[in-house]
C-alpha cells in the first residue's frame, strides 16, 4: 500500500514512494448481518482473500438476492421493512460462510505448497483442470456460488 508519493505533474512519472506497509490478509464474516433496519454489505459483511475477485462476486450475489427479496415483497403488496434484513441473513449467512471459507482454504492450500517448495498439488490440479466435468463444475461454482 502506498501511503504517500510524489509525482512529476508534467510527465506523470513517480518520483518517490515512501512509507510502504503490508498487512496479513484475514478472512472475516459478520455474525449478524443487520442491526435494526441497517444491513451490512461488501467487505464489511464478508472479508475474503482477493483471490480471483470472489469477494466482489459475493457482494454482487448479495445485492441480486436483496433485489429479489424486495421485488417479491412489492409483488405481494407487503411492507418493505426490516424483515427483509432478517430473511437476507437467514438465507445467505451460511452460504456466504461456506463460500468465503472455501476461498480462504484455497489460498492457504497454495500458500502451504509455496512454503514447502512442493509442486505436487499444482501438478495434480493442472491434470484435474483438464477434466471437462471438474473444469465446468469449478467455473460454475466460482461464477454462481451457493445460491439460496
Amino acid at each position: 500500500m502506498i501511503q504517500s508519493g510524489k509525482f512529476d505533474s508534467l510527465n506523470m512519472n513517480i518520483k518517490k514512494i515512501s512509507n510502504l506497509s503490508k498487512f496479513e490478509l484475514k478472512s472475516l464474516n459478520l455474525r449478524n448481518y443487520y442491526k435494526d433496519n441497517i444491513l451490512a454489505f461488501g467487505d464489511l459483511l464478508h472479508q475474503v482473500h482477493p483471490l480471483a475477485g470472489q469477494g466482489f462476486n459475493m457482494t454482487l450475489r448479495d445485492i441480486s438476492y436483496l433485489s429479489t427479496l424486495i421485488d417479491e415483497r412489492i409483488n405481494l403488496g407487503l411492507a418493505i421493512d426490516n424483515t427483509i434484513c432478517r430473511d437476507f441473513e437467514k438465507n445467505l449467512r451460511d452460504k456466504n460462510l461456506i463460500f468465503s471459507t472455501g476461498i480462504d482454504l484455497i489460498y492457504e492450500f497454495f500458500n502451504f505448497e509455496s512454503k514447502t517448495n512442493n509442486e505436487i498439488i499444482s501438478k495434480s490440479l493442472s491434470i484435474l483442470g483438464k477434466n471437462k466435468f471438474f473444469n465446468s463444475f469449478f467455473k460454475k461454482f466460482a461464477d454462481s456460488g451457493l445460491r439460496p
